[in-house]
């Protein structure tokens, strides 16, 4: 019973801290356009955003930006290749998506493109 109990509320600290931030979504989406400028939407946005960066070092989930690194299947997926003559081959040229990293276990590869020259 406790075993089960441990599982079943193992996300309940996490979820705590996200839900407030839901809870800011929803209320900044009920909001008319014409009572809301761009910039407070924008320094909401950045808010929003800022919680959720505390919330991912809070809980050691790192982010995967590998642009200008060497291709590692381990940390990356990529999902297309390019020709620059101006790059190696196997660098990654573009981030699509960040990947993330939990205690050292990559829970989402980064999405990236890979230069990738004719020999």
């Amino acid at each position: 019973k406790e075993v089960e109990n441990a599982y079943k509320y193992s996300i309940e600290s996490i979820l705590q801290e996200i839900i407030p931030i839901y809870d800011s979504l929803s209320l900044s989406c009920k909001l008319s356009s014409d009572k809301t400028t761009k910039e407070q939407l924008e320094e909401g946005n950045k808010l929003l955003l800022s919680m959720f960066k505390q919330i991912l070092e809070k809980n050691n989930i790192k982010e995967i930006d590998p642009i200008g690194e060497v291709f590692d299947p381990d940390h990356h997926q990529a999902i297309s290749t390019i020709e620059d003559k101006k790059k190696k081959n196997d660098e990654i040229a573009e981030v699509v998506q960040k990947g993330y990293v939990l205690n050292d276990r990559v829970i989402k590869p980064a999405l990236v493109i890979v230069i990738k020259n004719p020999s």
